[in-house]
This record gives structure tokens, C-alpha cells and sequence, in this order.
């Protein structure tokens, strides 16, 4: 199984793709790429042999918890 792994991030420079091949018993981790732009990110996510994409996107938080954190 093949997983292609994303961390968007609010610009480029933060934003990073990696794959993890699973196996019966190990998982390997590829380094990231590191800046990933959409184009990087739509590339390792459409590969031939991909099984699933995981995304850890930054929604933000609603202003009143901003609002009751920063005071």
C-alpha cells in the first residue's frame, strides 16, 4: 500500500508531501519534500499506485476562541 502524506501550510515554503510504502510489517518513510506548491502536491497525489491521500490542512479557529485565548 502506498500513502501519499501532505501538510499544507499558509505559503509554499511550509507546505510539505511525503509517501509511506506500508508493508505486512514496516511502514518506510520517504524524506519530504520540502515547499511543496500545488503542483508537487496534485503530482504525488495522482501517482500511479497511490492508495490514499492523508491531508493535514490549517482551517483556523472560530474568533471567538481567538478572541478567548488572546485576552
Amino acid at each position: 500500500m502506498l500513502t501519499v502524506g501532505v501538510d499544507l501550510a499558509k505559503d509554499r515554503a511550509t507546505t510539505a508531501v511525503c509517501t509511506i510504502h506500508w508493508d505486512a510489517d514496516v511502514a518506510v518513510v520517504e524524506a519530504p519534500v520540502l515547499g511543496a506548491d500545488d503542483t508537487v502536491v496534485l503530482g504525488a497525489a495522482t501517482a500511479p499506485g497511490v492508495d490514499a491521500v492523508a491531508l493535514d490542512a490549517p482551517f483556523g479557529w472560530p474568533a471567538a476562541m481567538v478572541a478567548a485565548v488572546s485576552s
